[in-house]
């Protein structure tokens, strides 16, 4: 847009015009605030002007390309769909993990110690003393890793961890398929986490040879077990629960 303002002497009035979007504006003014009114009542017509002008070029756009701004209005409404059903599962997996957290674990969930050994009298002095440390239990595990066999006697190849528990001796929920809480395990039977069956290819109500105490002991697993600490497959960690007499 070009303004070129002038003004001409026309008897006693004067007038002013300017070019606007190439348009030659001639008004008779008598002082410089009319026009400048007259300027920005112009410059609004032309904002109008335009405003139209981009509205009938998109409808004419639309007329000619039909079946491709269909396709494109198709594609963007999936977009859309893909995305907030991942927020979705994202949010659903965040609060179901937090959930199982709270039901396994109650209150104590905050911060989980390994330690090797026992929890001795002198262990237990340094947590009651400290500040930090409102309240605290613990889980008696045995860490294994020596062989484990299947039922035909084929050694498993496993890697990572594997830790022995007793429901006895755990403060940590652990629940059957039937998201039941274990409470109680038979004398010469085991759970086993999950991901065991997929990892070995067993099944439950199949019998493994652990060496526990320099000696071969056979137990039938009884099912799988869910796990909020070591359930996870980038855990590395199996669980084997057990009677504690077994374990012991």
């Amino acid at each position: 847009m070009t303004t070129i303002k002038k003004q001409l002497t026309f008897g006693v009035a004067v007038a002013s015009f300017f070019v606007f979007n190439d348009c030659l504006i001639i008004c008779p003014v008598y002082s410089e605030s009319r026009y400048r009114t007259i300027q920005n009542i112009s410059l609004e017509i032309y904002k109008k002007g335009k405003e139209s002008m981009f509205f009938k070029i998109l409808k004419k756009d639309l007329k000619r390309s039909k079946t491709m701004n269909i396709i494109l209005f198709l594609f963007v409404i999936l977009a859309t769909v893909f995305v907030a059903s991942g927020l979705n599962n994202l949010v659903s997996v965040v609060n179901g993990m937090n959930y199982f957290l709270d039901e396994a674990c109650g209150d104590k969930n905050d911060d989980f110690l390994l330690i090797e050994g026992e929890l001795n009298d002198e262990s237990r002095n340094v947590l009651d003393k400290a500040k930090s440390v409102k309240s605290y239990d613990a889980d008696l595990l045995y860490a294994y890793s020596d062989t484990v066999k299947n039922e035909s006697g084929k050694k498993l190849d496993w890697q990572g961890a594997i830790m022995i528990g007793s429901p006895e001796k755990n403060y940590i929920k652990l629940y059957d398929k039937d998201n039941s809480v274990i409470e109680k395990v038979e004398k010469g039977h085991i759970y086993v986490s999950s991901k065991f069956f997929n990892r070995f290819d067993v099944e439950p109500g199949e019998k493994i040879t652990l060496k526990l105490g320099n000696e071969d002991k056979t137990y039938v697993i009884d099912g799988g077990l869910k796990d909020a600490i070591f359930g996870a497959d980038m855990a590395g960690v199996y669980r084997i629960l057990m009677n504690d007499a077994d374990a012991n």
